[in-house]
């Protein structure tokens, strides 16, 4: 396994291109996810093999700065599913959206384990109530939070599945409400999902399907957030890893890596289904991110 790592690029805004400014080391095997605080301070980072979550300082000139934590979580080991939760896998790690606490999701623990960013000593401290346990053999993959900032999304690689939380944005705590599936009842193949988001609206979420090569496509409900199946699109490619939605919530980008291209859907705004508008070609395609608007 290789050892990966994060660096930091600066934008060109008249063509998008990069120039690379620096690098920092991984300290872990296999970087898989990164982030940044939404005071642009901090740049988060997983390190999926050795189960690591880290925390680096943005400096004022966009440069990566001192590792500020490298927390490493602790799998069960005996998880039911051996073959990918013999240790600890971490997935993902985000923030609120109020950017107060830090959340990391680990596939091979079953949990999302909760911290407070410390500005002071720029530490990632436990929570008060310190994790999201999840359902035994579920393998969480990545989360989201609704625009209303009382709900959250988690979906399980392993289940392919989505739990549905009330989620307390002063404490940081999250109570279960609905688990459902991401596949058609009569789906017999084999699945793992990957990426989940919310509609900008707040009334839809989406998620893809490696194997059933789908996007789930739900509506919520406005008060409990509980999750409805509006029906599956399939993504025109195999096994979608990575999607996203436009910043206007117009289009939604799902990326087959292996075959090479990014379906492109136009969302209809009135019942958060999709029509699908093109593919563009691209190699290996596993993430689809914007940037901030102007």
């Amino acid at each position: 396994m290789t050892d990966g790592g994060v660096s930091a690029d600066v934008i060109n805004q008249a063509n998008g291109t990069l120039t690379f400014l620096d690098s920092a080391p991984a300290n872990g095997q296999d970087t898989t996810h990164l982030s940044v605080q939404p005071s642009g301070q901090y740049l988060f980072a997983v390190r999926y093999i050795s189960g690591n979550f880290q925390a680096f300082r943005i400096n004022g000139d966009g440069l990566i700065g001192e590792m500020t934590d490298n927390f490493q979580s602790v799998g069960n080991g005996t998880g039911p599913n051996p073959d990918r939760q013999e240790g600890p896998h971490a997935n993902q790690i985000l923030t609120d959206l109020g950017g107060n606490h830090v959340f990391g999701v680990d596939l091979g623990a079953d949990k999302v384990n909760v911290w407070n960013l410390n500005p002071g000593f720029r530490k990632l401290i436990p929570n008060t109530v310190p994790f999201v346990p999840i359902a035994s053999g579920s393998g969480p993959r990545h989360m989201a939070f609704h625009p209303d900032r009382r709900h959250a999304y988690l979906v399980s690689e392993l289940a392919s599945a989505v739990a549905v939380f009330d989620y307390d944005p002063v404490r940081a705590a999250f109570i279960w409400q609905q688990t459902i599936s991401t596949l058609p009842p009569d789906f017999s193949g084999t699945n793992t999902t990957a990426e989940i988001r919310v509609h900008p609206n707040g009334r839809f979420l989406y998620n893809t399907n490696r194997g059933h090569n789908s996007v789930t496509i739900f509506e919520i409900e406005p008060e409990t957030g509980e999750l409805e199946v509006i029906g599956w699109e399939s993504t025109r490619g195999e096994w979608p890893r990575g999607m996203n939605l436009d910043p206007s919530g117009s289009f939604l980008y799902a990326a087959n890596q292996n075959t090479d291209n990014i379906a492109v859907f136009r969302i209809d705004p009135a019942s958060g289904k999709l029509q699908f508008a093109s593919l563009v070609n691209t190699p290996t395609p596993v993430d689809v991110e914007f940037g901030p608007v102007a």
